[in-house]
């Protein structure tokens, strides 16, 4: 599993250590250290784990390139520091945006299969737990309105069609249950002021 884990790590690690040597050769006044980010994004399949490692292995780099710089150079004036500050900040902005994008992405694909379980409940319910109730009262129905069926006969089928109608009403609240006990359902089902 480490194995794996750090087997996936190399591409990123030599593009990282490639940026690197981008910004040693770099003339010092240009902001070559930004080039870090879009290794973050490139990386955004990676865990958050990995991506925040990848993000502290480019800052270090932006750092080492800064201190060997400054200790070989004569004079320095204020864009180096400059340029690596702003590298720096633009690859930790890149590293939040892209752990907030992840974390999105992985609360819609969890919402969307919970809601995808939802349905098949409610799909299930309705043709396993629904039309029975449904079938017995429209057969009872119809069979009071057949005029050979006697009052006493009417009488007899009305408990019948009370029980199919609490037999419905009680599977129609466990379905309305099922869907409002969903987090993504509970604003769609509140009732608004």
């Amino acid at each position: 599993m480490i194995k794996d884990n750090y087997r996936n790590l190399w591409l990123p690690l030599l593009l990282l250590f490639l940026v690197m040597v981008i910004d040693y050769f770099t003339p010092l006044y240009v902001a070559a250290g930004i080039l870090y980010s879009p290794i973050i994004l490139v990386s955004l399949k990676a865990s958050r784990r990995r991506i925040l490692t990848l993000a502290g292995i480019a800052s270090l780099f932006i750092i080492i390139n800064f201190l060997y710089f400054i200790s070989i150079a004569d004079q320095l004036n204020w864009i180096f520091p400059v340029n690596r500050i702003t590298s720096l900040i633009g690859l930790w902005v890149t590293t939040i945006v892209a752990i907030n994008y992840k974390q999105v992405a992985e609360k819609r694909l969890k919402d969307r299969t919970d809601y995808t379980e939802t349905l098949e409940q409610i799909i299930f319910i309705n043709s396993h737990k629904v039309r029975k109730p449904l079938a017995n009262i429209v057969k009872l129905a119809e069979l009071m309105q057949d005029q050979q069926v006697s009052e006493n006969d009417i009488r007899e089928m009305l408990p019948l069609l009370s029980a199919s109608a609490a037999e419905l009403e009680e599977v129609t609240r466990k379905m309305t249950d099922a869907i409002s006990s969903k987090d993504y359902n509970r604003d769609l089902l509140s009732p608004t002021l």
